[in-house]
This record gives structure tokens, sequence and C-alpha cells, in this order.
């Protein structure tokens, strides 16, 4: 079968004009996740609207990382859900590695200067770059504390004017949606902790992938990290006969109980000790000593008494007893 260039297959759209064919190609492996690889032909594209990278859907092989190889499958428009946008991926048949020392691929750097104001020169350039290899150098600066699944955002070191002095973002009211480099680590294990303010030591870079309604880098290795110390903020209102004081707090997932392994979807995820780990203590503290004992507490997220088990339980007594 004749060679199709990633760039035929992605097209200038979001939809690939080549959709539902099978396809033949070639490019330099940049980048693996749980669900297939990423490849990029080194010869780059001459439309900056146009990708030269792509995902490729093999859940069962993994692609040796700067391998330049040549996959055969199906073009796909892939989405989650019906108003997400599509991805174009190939559904890998075939795949056979031409040479495992494939030409450098060199990434494009996101800076102060890579991002459109405007939200649709914004999606055309990052549509541009679907797939490909992307970085964001060191000293940039995390804008968002981290979470248990290695998600990260960061600003670029060179959009310090536009970060307060705790490091997070001061939103623009033209535009306070405006779109920030995340990352996200494969391997959970190795993403660290970190707090808003904390730097990055290190370049990271990886493919350019689309997932949960954004754009984030897939990195596949351990990042380096500064981590900013920060304290637990203390309101300063001082409650009175005249005024009702309400706070509005998050319980993540809230319950006394430790799930058995037998009653849940995903052990990984739906197991925890949240009175061992102390959730039930740091939530406390946070009404009594940082809200200062507000008059009303809306909780969110408060779990029944068997948490993530999969039964006919919804009385969550035990939860706001504990």
């Amino acid at each position: 079968m004749k060679l199709t260039p990633i760039q035929a297959i992605q097209g200038p759209d979001l939809e690939s004009p080549l959709a539902g064919q099978t396809v033949r190609t070639r490019g330099v492996a940049i980048g693996n996740t749980r669900k297939g690889y990423f490849i990029q032909d080194p010869s780059g594209s001459d439309d900056p609207d146009v990708s030269a990278g792509i995902f490729v859907y093999s859940r069962h092989r993994d692609a040796s990382i700067g391998a330049l190889i040549e996959v055969e499958g199906k073009v796909l428009d892939f989405s989650k859900n019906e108003d997400d946008r599509p991805t174009t991926q190939i559904k890998a048949e075939e795949m056979s590695v031409i040479d495992m020392h494939g030409p450098t691929i060199t990434p494009a750097w996101f800076t102060a200067d890579s991002f459109p104001a405007d939200a649709r020169e914004l999606a055309r350039y990052l549509n541009g770059l679907e797939g490909m290899l992307v970085g964001v150098q060191a000293g940039a600066v995390f804008i968002a504390p981290s979470n248990p699944f290695g998600d990260y955002v960061v600003a670029p070191a060179d959009l310090y004017d536009a970060l307060n002095s705790s490091g997070g973002v001061l939103l623009d009211p033209d535009n306070p949606e405006r779109w920030f480099p995340g990352f996200r680590i494969v391997d959970y294990d190795k993403a660290p902790n970190v707090n808003v303010g904390s730097t990055l030591d290190e370049a990271v870079t990886g493919p350019l992938n689309y997932r949960s309604a954004s754009y984030q880098i897939a990195v596949t290795g351990p990042i380096r990290t500064t981590c900013k110390s920060v304290q637990p903020a203390s309101t300063n209102w001082k409650q009175d006969d005249k005024h009702t004081t309400i706070l509005t707090l998050n319980g993540f997932n809230l319950d006394t109980c430790i799930e058995h392994p037998s009653r849940v979807l995903n052990e990984r995820l739906d197991i925890d000790d949240d009175v061992g780990d102390g959730r039930f203590d740091m939530l406390a503290k946070a009404i009594v000593d940082q809200a200062g004992c507000p008059d009303i507490v809306a909780l969110q997220e408060i779990r029944d008494n068997d948490g993530a088990e999969l039964t006919k339980v919804v009385d969550a007594s035990k939860t706001y007893l504990q």
C-alpha cells in the first residue's frame, strides 16, 4: 500500500478527510499512553494549521521512542462524548519498525508568545499541533495544585507578570477561561505532589494529547520540581448577630468505609480510608480553624455509609456522624 503522509490524514479541520479509510503512514514514535502511541512525520508540516503528528490506537503494543515506524490501519475521528470535539486517530492493524534510531524530532516550545488571545485562533493553533511533540521549558510555574491522577497546569516562565504573589492566575475579564499548558504523567506513581506557585526544574516534553475536553502534554517520564510551601489561609471575617456566615466545602467523595474490592468498579480509584488518611480531621480544621466556625456549612461529594461500593445503601448517616 502506498504511504500517505500524516498531514494528509489530519487535514486542516477537526475531522479527517480520510476518515473511515485504511491508510499506511510513517513517522517517528514520540510518546506512549495506556491505549497506544504517537508518531510524527520528521519532515514537519508546511501548513501551521495541519498537524504532522497522530495518535495510533494499539492497546497491545507500545512503540520504542525515537524509532521510525510504519503503521497501517483505519482512520477514525474519535470523540468520547457526543458534544466533544473529535481527534483523528489510526486504529492500528499492522506496525513495522523501519529504523530503531529515526530522525530527531524537535519539540515546539510553549512560551508566552505561543498563545493567541483570540479563542478561535488559539483553538486553530492547538489543533495544528495535535499529536506533535511539544514542551514547556524549566522555570514554568504551577498554577493549579496536583491531583492523584498526575495532572498539572503551568504558566511558562515568561508569563510571570500574569500571576499573583502566590503563583496563581490573574483572570482577564475579557478572557476568563484562558488556556494554559497542562500535562499528565502517564505513570501516576511518579507524579509528585505540588502546590500552586511551585516551579518546574527541568523541561517537560511529550505529544500534545486531547483528553477530558482539553489539550494536555502526555509526559512519559518523571518530573523534577521545587515545591512551594503554602500556609493554610484563614478568614478575617468576624461573626456578629447581624450577619450569617456560610461555607461551601467539597468532601471529595467522603465516607467512613474502607471499600471491599469485590464491590467496586475500580479498586485503584474506589478503595480508600478517609478516616485513617486524616480526611475528616483536615475538613474539620478547615471549618473550625480556617473558616472560623461559620453558621452554615454546605457540603458536597458526601458518600453514603458504604462509600463507593455498588449496593442499595443510600444512607450517609455514618459519614455525617463522623
